[in-house]
């Protein structure tokens, strides 16, 4: 009785000392302590009782061994388990299926999914029928080895047994089913329940909620949790974190947020799981002030922030374009003593990327090591790319020859990084790298191709573009739209409007893909840079019946082409379209059109739309007014044009020598020599350099003025200010002597 009592208290020490004065023939009594030490995972111990038995010339009980061989499971033991298993027979102990469901649940537990299923499959051979724990046991195993198939091979083997499954058996196979993403078969085992006379709890519908979300069903998910409601079964922490993670992995951040505030009407508190579920939505959704608010909320509720909370701020700060704040949470890491990883380190240099901010993008890179975080092919590529803003193709080209000393293998987006950073000069060496990458066994693809053909546009290399894109079928990179797009918009940068239609023209026959408005706008903008305004229109018109919607840089490159041939009204008409279009018109809109106007002999109508730029939220530039004072400088309307001028300086929008030079003409035009010098004057006060025009203009007033000593000065003065007179100059001046002398005459 002492020792039975020793058991009941878990003392095993004093059970074992008990046991040494007690009759180790009292199996009963040795079987007591060895499931105690059992229960304690003392599964050393409990070998020992057993082998005492033997020593005492007594033949175990099949009960001694299977306690012994549950206390081995306990213990992690699952070979001891099974080795007591193979002894039973020869110590004359017939195992029975509590002995066989002792050593398969030691497998379970020992993650030996396979011995499970032997020992399940030996059972009948032993004349023995496994029971449902016996299946039940073996599913959990299934489970936890992601064998979803097995489970419900073993499932559909049962009612052949004449084993009847219940919760537990449908609860396990769901989470199998679960684990591996497959939410029909989760759903179809759900519904299958009643038939089987098995009663669904919050467990069943906790696992099918999980699979729909892991299986990216978040309808399904969520009407799950709705009919938990109709079941009335209770909804707990599971069944709300697993339905918020179906809306966050399709960034349904207000759905998210909704069930968060909605779980303590449910008298349910969020955990880490809940809290780090929907800050993942609002990083998706690039919500970055709302998964701030919940990493501060966290805390209040008891939830300690961990490294996936933090990850998901800073990644949510990276696309929030909030460098500062990503990177303040990264480092605030280690006063919370969360300790960052790869992915927190990854985040911000990614944030520092989107923000065009190298130094810092390294900063992070060095941090990262200190950190004994191992930097990936995602930080190096991250970091490359921050160097394209800058055009650091320096910096770039060291970061990528590091690599492989990193262990790191460059790979497409590395490479393709590079070369995005070689758009201010250095297009021959993103040519270098990238053979010689291919040399190096990197297989050329699509996006290398396209970010080197980009390269060559951004440097005016058209021919170099074609001859890149020629080239990628025999490189055996599938060209697509976007490299068809590169190599056009590289034509239009040099003017090249034939060959850019010739492309487009192939585009539109091609069979991957039609012509995007990307396609549309750069042909456009090749026809305005070659001066044909007609075929420029003829694209624009043509975007509508392709069910192309133009964006901002087709209409202003329509509208640029027509500027540059005078057709105010066309220019015009497209701007007026472009608010029902809903695309903003932009400075560069607004410019070109007042340009046009003004080139169009149009003043009134460049005045009215200079006057709408405020209504649009766009300030007036100093390319907005000279175009304007030009119009009015053409229409002769001198006041208008130094009303302009005055404007600009109490706008603090400081006056260019064109705009200057453009005041000073209409003031010549106007036969105002003074006003005209005096404007001279202030371009001179302006710290803005004088030119051969605006020195020009002031002569010419001043030989409409008959003022040929200021104008013969003003001539005189120009080598001193680094001037050459030209033919007008010289004219303008003699043009003034001559009316002199004739007056006099």
């Amino acid at each position: 009785m002492a020792v039975v009592s020793a058991c009941k208290r878990q003392d095993w020490q004093l059970a074992l000392h008990l046991v040494a004065f007690d009759d180790l023939g009292d199996q009963r009594t040795c079987r007591e302590v060895i499931s105690c030490c059992g229960r304690l995972q003392q599964w050393h111990p409990a070998l020992r009782v057993l082998a005492e038995i033997k020593a005492a010339l007594a033949v175990p009980t099949v009960y001694s061994f299977s306690a012994a061989i549950t206390a081995c499971g306990k213990g992690q033991q699952w070979e001891e388990a099974l080795l007591l298993l193979s002894q039973m027979p020869v110590a004359r102990a017939v195992p029975n299926v509590f002995s066989f469901n002792a050593a398969i649940s030691a497998c379970e537990r020992a993650l030996v999914w396979q011995w499970s299923v032997q020992l399940l499959a030996e059972m009948p051979s032993r004349k023995l029928s496994p029971d449902v724990i016996s299946f039940n046991t073996v599913l959990k195993a299934c489970e936890v080895g992601r064998r979803w198939t097995t489970a419900l091979d073993l499932l559909s083997m049962m009612p052949a047994m004449w084993i009847v499954p219940d919760e537990i058996t449908f609860n396990t196979c769901m989470s199998a089913c679960e684990k591996a993403r497959q939410w029909q078969h989760a759903l179809y085992l759900l519904a299958s329940m009643p038939a089987r006379r098995a009663v669904p709890d919050e467990i069943s519908c906790n696992a099918s909620i999980s699979a729909c979300a892991k299986g990216g069903q978040w309808q399904m998910a969520l009407a799950l949790f709705s009919e938990m409601h109709s079941l009335k079964l209770p909804c707990d922490v599971i069944s709300f974190s697993a339905s918020i993670s179906a809306c966050e992995k399709h960034g349904l951040w207000q759905l998210a947020l909704q069930m968060l505030v909605e779980m303590p009407s449910f008298a349910v508190r969020p955990n880490e799981v809940t809290f780090n579920s929907t800050i993942s939505a609002c990083e998706k959704a690039g919500q970055w002030q709302m998964a701030l608010r919940l990493l501060l909320d966290m805390q209040v509720e008891g939830a300690l922030p961990d490294t996936v909370s933090f990850n998901a701020g800073v990644s949510a700060c990276a696309k929030g374009q909030q460098w500062q704040m990503a990177l303040f949470l990264l480092f605030g890491m280690l006063e919370a003593e969360v300790a960052p990883n790869e992915i927190s380190f990854n985040a911000g240099i990614s944030a520092c990327e989107k923000a065009g901010l190298w130094q810092a993008a390294v900063d992070v890179l060095a941090a990262m090591r200190l950190q004994h975080c191992v930097p990936d092919v995602i930080s190096f590529s991250a970091c490359i790319g921050a160097c394209a803003e800058e055009g650091a193709w320096q910096v770039a080209l060291a970061l990528l020859s590091n690599m492989p000393a990193a262990k790191v293998a460059p790979n497409e987006v590395s490479l393709s990084s590079f070369i995005s950073t070689c758009h201010t000069g250095a297009w021959q060496l993103a040519l270098q790298v990238m053979f010689e990458s291919f040399a190096r066994g990197l297989p050329p693809n699509a996006i290398t191709f396209n970010a080197a053909i980009s390269a060559c546009e951004k440097n005016g290399q058209w021919q170099q573009a074609l001859s890149l894109l020629n080239t990628m079928p025999e490189a055996r990179a599938l060209t697509d739209v976007i490299s068809v797009n590169a190599a056009i918009s590289a034509c239009a940068s040099s003017g090249k409007w034939q060959v850019a239609l010739l492309l487009l023209a192939s585009l539109q026959e091609a069979a991957f893909g039609s012509p995007t408005v990307v396609s549309l706008s750069a042909a456009i903008s090749a026809c305005e840079k070659g001066g044909r305004w007609q075929m420029a229109l003829e694209l624009f018109s043509s975007m509508q019946k392709q069910e192309v919607r133009p964006n901002e840089i087709s209409f202003n490159s329509a509208i640029s082409a027509c500027e540059k041939d005078g057709q105010w009204q066309y220019a015009l008409l497209i701007f007026s379209e472009m608010p029902a279009a809903g695309v903003a018109p932009s400075e560069v809109s607004f410019n070109a059109s007042i340009s046009a106007c003004e080139k169009g002999w149009r003043w009134e109508m460049a005045l009215y739309v200079l006057s709408q730029m405020p209504t649009f939220g766009i300030e007036p530039n100093e390319i907005s007014f000279s175009a304007g004072i030009s119009a009015c400088e053409k229409s002769g309307h001198w006041q208008m044009a130094l009303f302009l001028l005055s404007t600009m300086r109490s706008l603090r929008v400081g006056p260019s020598r064109v705009s200057f030079s453009a005041g000073i003409s209409a003031c010549e035009e106007g036969g105002q020599w003074r006003m005209a010098l005096h404007v001279l004057s202030q371009l001179h006060s302006a710290s803005a350099i004088p030119d051969e025009v605006s020195v020009g203009a002031g002569i010419s007033g001043c030989e409409k003025g008959s003022q040929w000593q200021m104008a013969a000065k003003l001539l005189f003065d120009m080598p001193a200010t680094r001037l050459w007179p030209n033919e007008v100059c010289f004219s303008a001046a003699i043009g003034a002597c001559d009316r002199a002398v004739a007056e006099v005459a």
